[in-house]
């Protein structure tokens, strides 16, 4: 090969090497990942010793060779925006599930993610004995096996908010004692989440192949349940610590409620249940007197109510559950689910996310109404422009916006940072 060959062959390959980091092995300093040397390709298994930090900055993509694994002993902080989001993915041409292991925090880590996206992983995250409070936030997993388990033995919080997790095997499995979940998607995955002793507020959970929340001794309000096989199973036991069920919209799944558990200790009290292809409810536990009392059914007709529950009256080897239909019909608040799935998404608003002001893309006169994710209308106006929704607080809304010179109404999901 001649001089020039070979200076040209040089100049090719730092063209198409440059940026590149490939991390492999033992780290045992503060570590910190910029953009201008990304992608990081992890090549082998690679270890953040002792009380180390790693500092990952906005928009680094981080790239894992087939089955390599992080392991974090110390801090993890990955902060992006919402225009610079810090990706974990694959770094097979071909991607599936499970296509990389996992990132493993052990030894009381710290966990700190902003607007990051993970992807393709065994476990994208596994969290055990958690000593430290952490928080995940604005961020998607996607196309994972299990996205995050968390194992018991914690003693702090981990928070996880307005997160979306999409297309998993698991999205989330927790064995943790002070998990909450607040303004959180699960949609498309096989079980949405499976939770011990947790908080949900204001989740939703549509289209799960098997179970939307699969669940024991937890708090869950203000979540929607729609279009799952299963929408909540949920054990009715644990005496002290059993769960509380307040203000759900469970309608539109094949079977609404799967109760299991022989304690009558649960509260469920103030939801919609109503609308489930199969059931309403199924119980599956032996025991009898389990209370249904103060939710709405959508209808009052006791006989009705009656035919859309499985229990002793049509099986002996289950218990009875007993029920008042004190609610007469759903609040007129409601947004209906099949609303939001016809709608035709147009594109008509940015930014959204948003963080102060919605902006139309035309200066025409619309009316505006946003609900909570739990179908309780929050707020509604008119606009022209755009709207000012600095005081609507974080989370994942529905926008009904209707477009009145044209008659024209367009639903979509909007979250607010």
């Amino acid at each position: 090969m001649t001089k020039k060959l070979l200076l040209i062959f040089t100049l090719l390959v730092s063209l198409i090497t440059w940026g590149q980091t490939y991390v492999s092995g033992g780290i045992n300093q503060d570590t910190f990942w910029t953009l201008q040397n990304s992608p990081y390709i992890i090549t082998g298994d690679t270890v953040i010793f002792g009380d180390n930090t790693l500092t990952i900055e906005p928009g680094v993509v981080v790239r894992f060779d087939n089955d390599v694994q992080l392991r974090i002993q110390g801090s993890l902080i990955a902060i992006g925006d919402s225009s610079n989001t810090i990706i974990f993915t694959s770094n097979d041409p071909n991607p599936q599930r499970g296509s990389w292991h996992e990132i493993n925090l052990e030894f009381n880590a710290v966990l700190q993610l902003d607007y990051v996206e993970m992807e393709y992983a065994d476990n994208a995250l596994y969290y055990s004995y958690i000593n430290t409070s952490s928080y995940i936030r604005n961020s998607i997993f996607q196309s994972n096996n299990n996205a995050i388990e968390a194992e018991s033995g914690g003693q702090f919080a981990l928070t996880i908010e307005s997160v979306r997790f999409i297309d998993n095997d698991k999205g989330v499995s927790n064995y943790h004692d002070d998990l909450t979940l607040l303004n959180c998607e699960f949609i498309n995955n096989r079980i949405g989440a499976e939770l011990v002793e947790s908080n949900v507020d204001s989740c939703l959970f549509e289209q799960n192949s098997e179970i939307g929340l699969d669940g024991h001794t937890s708090t869950i309000q203000n979540s929607t349940f729609i279009f799952n096989n299963i929408g909540l199973e949920q054990s009715f036991s644990g005496g002290i610590d059993s769960s509380i069920m307040i203000g759900n919209t469970i309608k539109d799944n094949s079977i609404g409620v799967k109760i299991r558990g022989n304690n009558p200790m649960a509260t469920f009290t103030n939801n919609t249940v109503c609308n489930n292809t199969i059931y309403n409810i199924e119980n599956t536990s032996s025991f009898s007197g389990h209370d249904l009392s103060d939710n709405c059914w959508c209808t009052s007709d006791t006989n009705e109510i009656e035919d859309s529950i499985f229990h002793g009256l049509d099986d002996i080897n289950f218990g009875v559950v007993t029920f008042t239909p004190t609610a007469t019909g759903c609040p007129d608040s409601t947004l209906s689910v099949t609303d939001v799935l016809e709608s035709n998404n147009g594109n008509l608003f940015y930014p959204n996310p948003i963080i102060e002001e919605l902006h139309f893309f035309d200066d025409f006169k619309k009316v505006y109404e946003i609900y909570a994710i739990s179908g309780v209308l929050v707020e509604k106006g008119a606009a022209i422009g755009k709207i000012n929704l600095s005081n609507l607080n974080a989370g994942l809304y529905v926008i009904k916006v209707e477009i009145v010179d044209q008659s024209k109404t367009i639903i979509n999901k909007l979250i607010k940072n």
